[in-house]
């Protein structure tokens, strides 16, 4: 019996089937991409659509302030270092403390100064001694002025002019004898007394004189007693009593006396003698050219009777040397009296001072230690024994911008904030504007000093932030800074404007406008052409659309290109599937 065949049923080889769930997977991805692709231009659409929008904002009356912002380190007012100027010495006081309140000239340290004491003892002495010497050779320049200043030489002594040394035209040098003088205005004379007696005769006593030619008495004064006896004729021993008297005229050396003494008669008689016999010298610096000599013999003179005249020459040349000696002895105690200071100086500098009110916020030595060693020797730099701050107002440095520097000026209030607390504004003042500024970068900076209100709570040495008010105005007229377009001029609403012209768009008509103040968010309007209510055109800030759009572009691009190459993949895929199904089929 012949085996029955059964045929075969036809369906899809398994190669067919996967290039079909393969077209499948295709079409499912085209789908997806192409919701992506919608999806990204909706959202590209709705974004440009929000940048063509108009930004608007009203003209309002309201306060503004403008400011410029900075930061700095607070300082006390002033920072005194306490320094020492002398080479050596040993620290003998210094009653202070860190944190004590030091008041102005308040002794902080006392340095052993027994060396420069004693240089100052010596200094003072040398000026004592060139003082001397000036008074000294001024006395004589006016002695001289008031002896020959006048062209005429005078008498230093009193007498008769015995003789005469000098003639007309002479040259008569400093010393030269000009006259021989007798004064005979007074008279003394000596005579004998018994040496017994003479020991109880005392300077001073009365004498009685009887002239011995005509018995007439007159009235002297014991001088002296001698204290030599010696012997006369018949062996008695005497001693000489000098007695003087005024010569009542007729007295001469040839007149004999006798005299009595408390009652002790004279055991000889004696002669009168001229009270004196010399000469006289001329008193000059140097030769003078005499002119005419206007004494003679037998002439009295007495001190300032002119005895001869000089010429105009010789004169000035006498004053002049007594004029270089006084200047001469002017320079030494100039020199002395620097000396003086320089000593005292340096002993005062044995003495360390505060030179304010402050507080100490350094001491590096203390008593008994020792000054000296590097940078002292040889050199006057000086070291520091202590710091103390001007505590009375703090102030700090503030680096303004150059464009801005303009704009600042003492007297301007600062707002101020400081890290360390949190919360609270101090307030300050500006108090100094250098104009020794700094270049960094291409960009100049210039110092502004701001001094504090107070001084609580802050400390030396903080961090703050300050904003100088550069202006301010109640009421003012303001618009929002991005209304502000270029070359001053702003947008204002006007529906009868019905199409954009340039920048401006469509409703909006430019108005050049003056302006004030400005900050980062307001301007003020100084003009009167936009008035409170105005609606302005605001300048918006552009959304960063690049994002979207390249999303857009790229994500289109993208989704379109991974879907196209999807399904070129799918088709690839198919075809080799179907290369594959013959195979297998061939296989088959």
């Amino acid at each position: 019996m012949a085996e029955e065949v059964k045929p075969k049923k036809k369906g899809l080889s398994r190669g067919a089937k996967r290039n079909i769930r393969r077209a499948v997977i295709a079409l499912a991805v085209l789908g997806l991409g192409g919701a992506f692709v919608h999806s990204r231009m909706a959202a590209a659409k709705k974004a440009a659509a929000a940048s063509m929008a108009v930004d608007t904002g009203k003209a309002t009356v309201e306060d503004i302030t403008q400011k410029i912002s900075s930061t700095g380190t607070i300082s006390a007012k002033d920072t005194y270092s306490i320094t020492a100027l002398v080479q050596s010495g040993t620290i003998t006081e210094a009653n202070f403390e860190v944190g004590d309140h030091v008041a102005k000239d308040q002794v902080l340290y006392r340095i052993d100064d027994k060396l420069a004491a004693s240089e100052m003892k010596s200094a003072e002495s040398a000026l004592a001694r060139a003082q001397k010497s000036l008074a000294s050779a001024t006395a004589d320049l006016q002695d001289a002025q008031s002896k020959y200043g006048d062209g005429v030489y005078k008498a230093t002594r009193a007498g008769y002019v015995t003789k005469v040394y000098v003639t007309d035209g002479e040259k008569i040098s400093g010393g030269a004898t000009l006259v021989d003088l007798t004064d005979e205005t007074s008279m003394n004379v000596r005579i004998p007394f018994l040496s017994g007696e003479a020991d109880l005769i005392q300077a001073g006593a009365p004498a009685t004189l009887t002239l011995s030619d005509t018995q007439e008495q007159v009235e002297g004064t014991v001088v002296a007693v001698g204290a030599q006896e010696r012997t006369l004729t018949g062996g008695r021993l005497v001693k000489d009593v000098t007695i003087s008297l005024k010569n009542p005229g007729g007295l001469t050396s040839n007149t004999s006396v006798s005299a009595t003494i408390n009652g002790f008669r004279c055991v000889e008689e004696g002669k009168f003698e001229a009270h004196y016999t010399t000469n006289m010298a001329a008193d000059l610096p140097g030769a003078a050219d005499s002119v005419k000599i206007l004494v003679h013999v037998g002439d009295y003179i007495q001190p300032g009777t002119p005895i001869f005249t000089m010429t105009p020459k010789s004169v000035k040349d006498m004053l002049e040397t007594y004029s270089d000696k006084v200047d001469s002895a002017q320079s030494g105690v100039e020199g002395a009296q620097k000396g003086v200071d320089s000593a005292k100086e340096t002993l005062d500098n044995y003495t360390i001072k505060s030179p304010i009110d402050g507080e100490v916020i350094t001491k590096s030595y203390k008593v008994g230690d020792k000054l000296g060693g590097a940078g002292m020797s040889g050199t006057k730099s000086a070291t520091t024994l202590a710091t103390i701050y001007d505590m009375s107002a703090y102030t700090f440095k503030m680096a303004i911008d150059e464009t801005d520097i303009s704009k600042i000026q003492v007297g301007q209030r600062v707002e101020i904030t400081a890290d360390a607390i949190p919360g609270e504004t101090f307030g300050g003042t500006v108090t100094n504007i250098s104009l020794e500024g700094s270049s960094q970068g291409g960009v100049s900076t210039y110092p502004v000093t701001v001094t504090l209100d107070n001084t609580e709570k802050l400390l030396p040495g903080m961090n703050i932030n300050a904003k100088i008010v550069i202006g301010s105005a109640s009421g003012a007229l303001c618009i929002p800074a991005d209304a502000l377009m270029r070359d001053n001029q702003v947008y204002v609403k006007d529906d009868s404007v019905t199409e954009a012209k340039g920048e401006v768009p469509a409703g909006f008509r430019a108005v050049t406008v003056e302006t004030g103040l400005i900050n980062g968010d307001k301007v003020q309007i100084t003009s009167d052409n936009i008035k409170a209510g105005d609606e302005v055109y605001v300048q918006p800030k552009a959304p960063d659309t690049s994002d979207s759009m390249s999303m857009y572009m790229n994500g289109g691009q993208s989704a379109e290109g991974e879907a196209g190459g999807s399904g070129g993949e799918a088709n690839g895929d198919t075809a080799g599937g179907e290369a594959q199904g013959g195979d297998a089929n061939g296989q088959n």
